[in-house]
């Protein structure tokens, strides 16, 4: 399912938080939103999904989100908050299986396949041990991956990803990441994600999107995106970009020269 943005912005007490003129991620594609703390990426996806105010139009597969029914909408995009907020005592089997509202009828009862497409998202995630855990007992790693697992569950063709793995260790990361990617090809999703780790970015995603005070200021594949120069002037970071050895781009934090020679500096005087 292809996303359309046009003429997007979001404005709060008289500000422009995000103002996008156009954004497209086609259907199947992951496009990973990057950019430095407050630039406007986790209000870009609210916006999109339609729980933030705006004004301009999304529309997906063509059709404006604003004509397409809440009940349809929710089986066609899911989403996976930075931050969210669940019911600390619901077992995590039962908030597993809320991803399955938008196909169970208004008094209704979940069916069978509901039951297998949660109990599947959970094996997935490797959450099916936790099932009769309450949410309130998990790490943060833990309630990352079932609250994921209940976005798949949903089984609609669009993600929206706010940092799928802001509380996951390593090994963790790269197992989430790696199944994102799988079912992406296998279900054929389009995502849309905001992520932290711009190597990350560089490794899983199809096309990067650096977003800076709320707008769009570079777009293409991460070799493009991700230069020395551009990570310098809106992240204020000193890097090195390196190859991998596959052709996906890997950032190396370095050491800033002159904050190093003024610490030695200091050191000495002291």
């Amino acid at each position: 399912m292809r996303i359309d943005v046009a003429d997007l912005t979001v404005t709060v007490d008289g500000r422009d938080l995000v103002a996008v003129e156009r954004l497209g991620v086609e259907p199947g594609e992951w496009v990973g939103l990057i950019g430095p703390n407050g630039a406007g990426k986790t209000t870009l996806l609210r916006a999109i999904q339609g729980t933030m105010p705006h004004r301009g139009v999304v529309r997906f597969d063509g059709r404006a989100r604003t004509e397409i029914p809440r009940g349809e909408l929710a089986r066609l995009v899911a989403s996976v908050p930075q931050r969210p907020v669940v019911p600390t005592h619901m077992r995590v089997a039962d908030y597993v299986l809320l991803g399955r509202t938008p196909y169970i009828p208004y008094l209704g009862v979940e069916r069978s396949s509901d039951l297998e497409a949660a109990r599947t998202a959970m094996w997935e995630l490797d959450v099916l041990g936790l099932a009769e855990r309450r949410l309130g007992t998990l790490s943060g790693g833990e309630l990352q991956r079932v609250v994921l697992a209940r976005a798949l569950a949903q089984e609609a063709p669009v993600l929206l990803l706010d940092e799928p793995t802001s509380s996951l260790d390593v090994g963790h990361t790269q197992q989430v990441m790696g199944l994102i990617d799988e079912l992406r090809r296998m279900r054929n999703l389009t995502l849309l994600s905001a992520l932290h780790d711009l190597t990350l970015a560089a490794q899983f995603c199809d096309r990067l999107v650096l977003v800076a005070d709320g707008r769009v200021v570079a777009d293409g594949p991460a070799r493009t995106v991700l230069t020395e120069g551009a990570i310098a002037r809106h992240y204020g970071a000193t890097v090195r970009i390196l190859d991998d050895g596959d052709g996906r781009v890997v950032v190396i934090p370095v050491r800033a020269r002159k904050a190093a020679e003024h610490t030695t500096a200091d050191l000495e005087m002291s």
